[in-house]
């Protein structure tokens, strides 16, 4: 019975004979566009905020001499 099941489930979800998810190269481009995009996403939010606590810029004193 277990092996019924499984294959009702890999059959409904499996892609159809002609679907580009089956083709390899396809799957690699699609998975490194991925990839490059969410390393792009946290290098655009974690570089601003990393040099934001490091540097921490010092106020300027001429704004506060009286």
């Amino acid at each position: 019975m277990p092996g019924s099941i499984r294959q009702k489930f890999f059959h409904y979800f499996s892609p159809p004979a002609q679907d580009l998810l089956r083709d390899l190269i396809y799957r690699q481009l699609w998975s490194s566009i991925l990839i490059s995009s969410f390393g792009a996403q946290i290098t655009l939010l974690a570089l601003p905020l990393t040099a934001a606590v490091l540097l921490q810029p010092a106020q300027p004193r001429w704004i506060f001499s009286s």
